[in-house]
């Protein structure tokens, strides 16, 4: 009897072991080879993924997929042409833990009448991350007919409520959530911050920096100082923070204008990041040409001539 109930406990204390166990995982970020996601060739699904924090325990992952980078396989000629896509996400504290915090994780399953969609599909996750903190999240896409697979490291700072991951950005045309922080266009947006707030402060910066010196100069870089060319703020209307994106330039968005936290938004030439300017195409050609070169072309009254025949 007495060998009985140690061999009871002894299961109980081995299936507790396991059950803690199976919290962890054995796979470090930094243990995994990620050189791929630095070769732009081999990429043929770009996920876009946005996260914001809700409360002091829950956040979202906002996600968008382009239908059209996904395979549409179909069983038999009457049925229409399907494609899957699972989007899982997993928290660490950094590349080094092998912890996981939480993880979550969506099957998209997506019908089409032909094998091409020429459209983007938009979701949320939700996943639990604890203020106080900053945590590495790690996303995946995978395509399930294809067996393509892109992953995306992101870091998910829970510190404080002022950071850039408690808003999000709308188009006011349509209300559509907006996933890049880049515009190359005049934009009316709206600002969703998503706390407690009657309004936010503005500061706009058209600050033009020089171009970086080539990796041969042995001169010293200083950081250019940013002084704010403007500022004003905004109110709340119906829930968002109406905003328009007139004058190029950085717009750095604060709840508090003494704090320097918040959401920065770019508003560069038309075309960025291409050069649509003829004025545009000298700054690249310093690290290729001369002295004697670069200033012909940044004098020049046909810089587009000038390069064309630099480059013939």
């Amino acid at each position: 009897m007495k060998k009985r109930r140690e061999l009871f406990f002894s299961s109980i204390v081995v299936i507790a072991i396991l059950s803690l166990i199976s919290c962890y995982s054995t796979t470090k970020v930094s243990d995994q080879n990620i050189v791929d996601i630095y070769k732009n060739d081999l990429h043929s699904l770009h996920p876009e993924f946005r996260l914001v924090h809700v409360n002091d325990s829950l956040s979202q992952v906002y996600y968008k997929i382009n239908e059209s980078e996904l395979l549409y396989e179909r069983k038999a000629l009457s049925d229409s042409f399907s494609a899957s896509v699972r989007i899982f996400c997993r928290l660490t504290l950094n590349y080094e833990s092998p912890l996981v915090m939480d993880s979550n994780s969506v099957v998209l399953n997506l019908q089409s009448t032909t094998n091409t969609r020429q459209e983007y599909t938009v979701g949320s996750i939700p996943i639990k991350i604890n203020k106080g903190n900053r945590y590495l999240l790690t996303i995946t896409a995978y395509d399930m007919n294809s067996k393509r697979t892109e992953t995306t490291y992101m870091d998910a700072d829970k510190t404080d409520w002022m950071g850039s991951q408690n808003f999000l950005v709308h188009d006011q045309a349509n209300g559509h959530l907006l996933f890049s922080l880049v515009f190359d266009t005049d934009m009316r947006i709206n600002i969703q911050y998503q706390h407690p707030a009657k309004k936010l402060y503005v500061r706009i910066y058209k600050n033009k920096f020089p171009i970086a010196a080539p990796p041969f100069s042995a001169d010293e870089y200083n950081s250019p100082q940013l002084f704010a060319d403007s500022s004003f703020s905004i109110h709340i209307k119906n829930g968002m923070f109406p905003l328009t994106l007139q004058s190029k330039g950085m717009y750095h968005i604060m709840v508090d204008s003494n704090d320097l936290g918040g959401l920065t938004l770019f508003r560069f030439d038309g075309g960025y990041p291409n050069i649509s300017m003829a004025y545009e195409l000298a700054p690249p050609l310093r690290y290729i040409s001369s002295n004697d070169e670069f200033e012909k072309f940044t004098r020049s009254t046909n810089p587009k001539q000038d390069v064309d025949i630099f480059l013939d």
